[in-house]
């Protein structure tokens, strides 16, 4: 065989796997630009004449074959030539190419084409010929198309090893393919009486195409990172500007393969994930892997890698070991320590290296670099002999710096000492990305600098042949010049209702540091109404704080804040007085008090339940005759006085002497008024009750409906009361038979302010007591109770019910019309 081509540039060699009939075989694939050459096989081929009766002749060899070798590229253009054709029947002749991917990668030449003969005949398949070879009249020797004409019998029959013949029809369905490898010509005879041959064999010219060019580009998640933190590296590999979806990517660091053969996805993109990352930079490049269909490329990305920060207390640790090179940087270069949280202004920072070794010290240099800039070459020329494992600290406050001669201290042991750096002939010199040192000598020049941020050591050896080690890594300890007070913004704690019935009431309190010696008693209650002796609980620390309020004893605000001064914080500045954002909650009292007026206008109140005393309140309102109310008027929580006249009701929002804040008209004028929260809303309504028929009213929203319920009798002989009898938030209603109606002291009740039956009845009471109803213990559901008409005995019980403890008290006088209020 013989094979002219035209020269060819240098090409990178890549492995690529083709499907052969079933069985893999390797391609060698060049990915370079592209080429043109001519291979050929000159030896004859003897075309066997086909036996009568159906079958076919074969051509001598079958195949045969051409190995073509060294193209770059991918097929562009096929050209076939036979030389030298003699067959007295040129219609007989069938031709078969397979290219070196076998099975379907083939193409029928000539069959059935012609009806001449061809002696000593060169005939050449060019897609680009102006024609196929004719049917049915001779053909002279030249160049045509493929000529693949139907045969009567059905499809070629090519005998194996051929392969079944494809639907291709022209030379271009070997376009694409890689061109290196056994390209075969079976020939056949399929009809009988005359044979032939091709004496000059057969040439094959193949034009490559230049395979694509790549770009691929690295990035990392996540860069810098931290040791044990995940990290994905993402290849993202392009062809003019568009992603390449075919094709596989190897991740590698230096000659260490980290992921191989990651396919890349419909984005162009490969990534490989990992969490075992070192302390140190680490250059990871992607590859993108040449193949059939485009040239390789790569790209790297520079990642680094810190040990987590190790704190305790003002000491900052990086724990991980720095190898000493010989003559040249440590690795890491730089190791570094991250300070967070501290406070922002430093006084003193002291550096130690923990467990050094080396052959020769004086060749160990090290510069610190703080967050903000500053450096200083603390170690420099210390020393002309080896060190052992020595833990050594650097201090300002030493007594002096380590020696310039000799050991550093003995093996195993530990040494504190100033700044050392001894004059050199030539300048200390740190590489990049170390700065240019500076022409400090001490670590105060780091004084006044804020310590949050990066600390980087660089550490090398400056001298030839001795390596060492600093094993146990390094630490920086710092205090910090703090002259700030710490702030501090009170606001109601999380899921604190506003307004509330609970106690204790929540306020979280946020100082901007931590902060010691916060209790109780430096929590101040100025702007308060809620009336009792308040105290604060506090809890948490050392920023964040809760403050439980209680003691409240009645309605009003809740306010805290704290004063300046009443904390510290590390560097003992006392804190600024408190930013009270809410620090507001106004408190609902649930328990009931008792009330009595004399004489329909001389109000008396009474702000505990318990034993007996004088009034607490005491004023004047309304005239006679009238019956007196009380009712939280406006939802504030506090019951306040209120009058009904002939179906005229004047409300008061305070326990004075004012002139009534509400005044409207409502209800049967010989009725009798009752006060109760209809709906829920916190905020008392009216019901004027006549002969068992009760008319209500919402407060703001006007009349509600009437219904009936109780007996056909008015007040005195049966008494209309109201209460939250099962602890819903919605006032029942209820009828107390004073001295009719049934039994004396009977009462019967409804859990809402509807028609209906009783749902609960039972005797409490009786002749001369006139009834009255509160929430006396204060958990939000209201119980019964009497006052003696004929003195001031009180006789109560937490639940509305016929059974259950009691509890009296002694408040008012004989004939006092009883009420209950609330502060």
């Amino acid at each position: 065989m013989t094979r002219r081509t035209r020269p060819s540039s240098a090409s990178v060699l890549s492995a690529v796997t083709a499907l052969v009939c079933g069985v893999l075989a390797a391609v060698v694939l060049m990915a370079s630009p592209a080429q043109a050459a001519s291979f050929s096989n000159a030896a004859p081929i003897t075309i066997a004449d086909a036996p009568c009766g159906g079958a076919v002749g074969q051509g001598s060899p079958y195949p045969s074959n051409i190995v073509v070798s060294g193209l770059t590229g991918t097929v562009s253009d096929v050209n076939v030539t036979l030389n030298g054709v003699t067959h007295p029947f040129q219609g007989d002749l069938e031709i078969l190419l397979v290219s070196p991917l076998g099975c379907s990668s083939n193409l029928v030449l000539l069959s059935d084409a012609g009806t001449g003969a061809l002696d000593n005949a060169t005939v050449t398949f060019d897609d680009a010929a102006a024609g196929q070879a004719p049917q049915n009249t001779p053909w002279p020797p030249g160049t045509y198309k493929p000529s693949n004409y139907t045969e009567l019998t059905g499809a070629d029959p090519f005998p194996p090893p051929a392969p079944t013949p494809s639907a291709n029809t022209a030379l271009a369905s070997f376009n694409g393919i890689a061109p290196n490898g056994t390209w075969s010509l079976y020939v056949l005879d399929d009809g009988c009486g005359d044979a032939g041959s091709i004496t000059g064999g057969w040439s094959i010219d193949i034009t490559t195409a230049a395979l694509p060019s790549t770009t691929t580009v690295v990035t990392s998640s996540l860069n810098p990172s931290r040791t044990g933190q995940s990290v994905t590296f993402t290849a993202t590999v392009t062809s003019s500007g568009n992603p390449v979806t075919t094709g596989t990517v190897t991740f590698t660091q230096g000659a260490t393969v980290l992921a191989s053969n990651v396919a890349v996805n419909a984005s162009g993109q490969a990534t490989f994930t990992t969490s075992g990352l070192t302390q140190g930079n680490h250059l990871v490049t992607a590859t993108y892997n040449p193949n059939a269909s485009f040239n390789t490329s790569s790209g790297s990305v520079n990642q680094r890698v810190d040990n987590n920060t190790v704190v305790t207390g003002n000491v900052y640790c990086n724990t991980g070991p720095i190898t000493i090179n010989d003559n040249g940087p440590s690795f890491p270069y730089p190791s570094n320590i991250f300070v967070t949280g501290a406070p922002t202004t430093l006084g003193i920072v002291t550096v130690t290296l923990k467990n050094v070794t080396h052959s020769f010290a004086g060749d160990v240099e090290a510069m610190l670099v703080g967050p903000t800039g500053q450096n200083l070459v603390f170690l420099s020329d210390a020393g002309t002999a080896g060190v052992s494992n020595v833990t050594a600290t650097f201090d300002d406050a030493a007594a002096g710096p380590l020696p310039q001669n000799g050991a550093w201290a003995a093996p195993n042991t530990t040494v504190t000492a100033d700044p050392t750096n001894y004059a050199e002939l030539q300048a200390d010199t740190f590489p990049a990305p170390a700065p240019a040192p500076s022409a400090a000598t001490t670590l105060a020049a780091f004084t006044g600098t804020n310590p949050n941020g990066t600390w980087s050591l660089y550490v090398k050896d400056d001298g030839a042949p001795d390596i060492g080690s600093i094993a146990g890594g390094w630490c920086i300890t710092l205090t910090t010049s703090d002259t700030t007070p710490p702030s501090v913004t009170i606001t109601q704690a999380g899921g604190q209702t506003d307004p509330t019935s609970t106690s204790p009431v929540n306020f979280t309190a946020t100082f901007d540091e931590p902060v010691s010696g916060f209790t109780g008693a430096d929590v101040s209650f100025a702007g308060s109404t809620a009336p009792g002796t308040l105290v604060a609980t506090v809890t948490g620390g050392p920023s964040l704080y809760n403050i439980a309020v209680s003691g409240m004893t009645g309605s009003g605000l809740v306010v805290v804040g704290i004063p300046a001064g009443a904390v510290v914080d590390g560097a003992s500045n006392p804190n600024s007085a408190s930013v009270n954002t809410d620090s507001s909650v106004l408190f609902r009292s649930r328990q009931s008090l008792p009330a009595v007026v004399t004489g329909s206008v001389n109000w008396k109140l009474r702000d505990v339940l318990s034993g007996s005393g004088p009034p607490t309140v005491t004023f004047t309102y309304g005239t006679t005759p009238l019956v007196p109310i009380m009712g939280d008027w406006d939802g504030n929580g506090t019951k306040t006085a209120g009058t009904f006249e002939r179906g005229v009701f004047k409300l008061n929002n305070a326990n004075d002497s004012s002139a009534a804040d509400i005044t409207f008209t409502f209800g049967n004028p010989r009725g009798f008024p009752v006060v109760g929260d209809w709906n829920g809303d916190g905020i008392d309504d009216v019901a004027v009750f006549a002969a068992g028929t009760w008319e209500t009213r919402l407060t703001g929203a006007g009349t509600l409906g009437s219904f009936s319920f109780g007996p056909a009798l008015n007040w005195p002989t049966v008494v209309p009361v109201a209460g939250d009898w099962d602890g819903d938030g919605v006032d029942g209603i209820g009828v107390y038979n004073l001295s009719g109606g049934g039994p004396l002291g009977q009462w019967n009740l409804r859990e809402t302010a509807s028609a209906g039956a009783p749902q609960r009845t039972f005797t409490f009471g009786g002749s001369g007591q006139y009834p009255v109803t509160g929430d006396w213990d204060a958990d939000g559901t209201d119980g019964i109770g009497t006052k003696t008409m004929s003195g001031s005995l009180w006789t109560l019980r937490d639940t509305a019910s016929g059974a259950g403890d009691t509890e009296t008290i002694n408040f008012g006088a004989a004939n006092d019309f009883p009420l209950v209020w609330r502060n």
